[in-house]
């Protein structure tokens, strides 16, 4: 099978690949339903380029049997990216950090010993859990609001994160929420999204519904989107 025979092949898995995992109507175009993705963006110079060529390799006559142009290894490559982005999404479950690699806290730990170790780590939240259920977040502006609000002689070492409850809040900071089986993708777009409005999304939490009741997962850094190809 010569380079032009196997770009037809691949093109054709794609359409294929595309119109069913999006359920297309036959008569939509699967190339011009990826061009209006954001997340196959920067791929749009190319896939139009496929999409011309195709065209050319299916419609135009052969000279003396062989086409008048040959597919270059690249645009075969070209396929393979796309399709193996279609075929192996990532999930927000396959990138987080999970519990159990996280450092988090409960409501009777200790604040100032984790305060210590947020500083040496570099951590800027730590995640309240209890019952495998996300239930606060602490973060620099919670200590700060708590020393403003008067209370900086009682802050000892034997102070407790239960003890700064009404200090530790998720309205401090614009936190997001997404299911565990969401795609990388859908969750790049949200927070450009938010970005857009003027809110900076601080983390991101992954739990089993998408919601603060949920199941706790672990937690996406907005740096950790930027790092994945997905």
């Amino acid at each position: 099978m010569n380079n032009n025979e196997l770009f037809l092949e691949k093109y054709k898995k794609l359409e294929y690949i595309v119109t069913k995992q999006y359920n297309l109507a036959k008569h939509e175009s699967a190339i011009n339903y990826l061009l209006k993705q954001n997340e196959f963006n920067k791929y749009n110079r190319e896939l139009d380029y496929c999409r011309e060529i195709r065209n050319f390799l299916s419609h135009e006559e052969k000279l003396n049997d062989n086409f008048v142009i040959t597919v270059s290894k690249e645009m075969i490559n070209v396929l393979d990216v796309i399709i193996d982005l279609l075929e192996h999404p990532v999930y927000a479950k396959d990138l987080c950090i999970k519990l159990k690699h996280l450092y988090y806290k409960t409501l009777n730990d200790y604040v100032i010993s984790s305060m210590l170790a947020m500083s040496h780590r570099k951590f800027t939240h730590i995640p309240i859990i209890e019952n495998n259920r996300i239930c606060y977040i602490f973060s620099k502006a919670s200590i700060f609001n708590y020393i403003l609000d008067g209370n900086i002689d009682n802050l000892t070492s034997s102070i407790k994160f239960k003890d700064i409850i009404e200090y530790i809040d998720f309205n401090e900071e614009n936190y997001l929420f997404v299911k565990e089986n969401d795609k990388i993708s859908y969750i790049k777009d949200k927070v450009l999204f938010e970005y857009h409005n003027h809110e900076k999304v601080s983390m991101i939490f992954v739990t089993t519904n998408g919601k603060k009741d949920g199941e706790f997962i672990g937690m996406l850094s907005p740096i950790d989107l930027l790092k994945e190809r997905g």
